[in-house]
């Protein structure tokens, strides 16, 4: 049964601009939880979570309602887009892949579009860098590897790699020992801005995409999935 989604701040929705670039992060975001097979109406939750743009959480409340009433994704950006600034771009390329269940590809292809299209300033724009792609990368392998949660973050703090980012990790393991999960643990430790590091100076950073991803995989019972999948992300944003 499906949980009532949080109702937005509607006035402060219709007083936000929304930029590309803001839709291309949100696009970006939705299209990995569709490829890593959450369910449809979890994404825009997450997403609403993840994204505190109050445009954003509008956005994620009319499409989710729209598909849980059996609409398409595309009737609920329309609904959305009624109050303007929402790219018809995106509506396109959303309404392309229902039709020939490519959902996640043409999200990928208007985030891309919408937030400069190399790999390069992808990666920039996401936050990413090698040291974020060393985390994920590392923690994946352990935790596939069956090491508890923990003791994997312990191990990753003494990780060389990791040097500038050992005060960061030591937290983590402070929040998850007082019963956070991996995603409320991170939040926690810095507002999650895009391109803004936050855990630790310097520190890995932290950005929505990244915490919907976890967030998904917590919720789905596939963190070491969504790991595997923000590793080879980084790894293709950063070859």
């Amino acid at each position: 049964m499906s949980v009532e989604f949080p109702k937005p701040d509607f006035e402060a929705a219709k007083r936000a601009w929304l930029s590309g670039t803001d839709q291309g992060h949100w696009a970006w975001a939705l299209g990995d939880l569709i490829s890593m097979g959450a369910p449809i109406l979890e994404t825009f939750r997450v997403c609403a979570e993840a994204f505190p743009h109050p445009r954003l959480k509008l956005l994620n409340f009319e499409v989710h309602n729209t598909v849980r009433e059996g609409g398409s994704m595309v009737d609920g950006l329309n609904v959305a887009g009624l109050l303007g600034a929402l790219d018809p771009h995106l509506i396109d390329l959303v309404n392309i892949g229902e039709e020939t269940g490519e959902l996640d590809t043409m999200l990928h292809r208007y985030a891309r579009w919408a937030i400069g299209g190399s790999p390069k300033t992808l990666a920039q724009a996401l936050g990413r860098d090698q040291r974020l792609i060393s985390f994920t990368e590392q923690l994946s392998m352990l935790q596939d590897a069956g090491l508890p949660l923990l003791r994997s973050l312990q191990m990753l703090a003494d990780h060389p790699t990791l040097a500038g980012a050992k005060v960061a990790l030591g937290k983590l393991q402070e929040q998850i020992e007082g019963g956070s999960s991996l995603s409320e643990a991170i939040a926690s430790l810095g507002s999650p801005s895009l391109g803004s590091p936050s855990l630790g100076s310097p520190g890995l950073p932290v950005d929505p995409v990244l915490l919907a991803i976890l967030r998904a995989g917590e919720v789905g019972g596939v963190l070491d999935l969504a790991l595997v999948r923000l590793a080879q992300q980084n790894k293709a944003l950063l070859p």
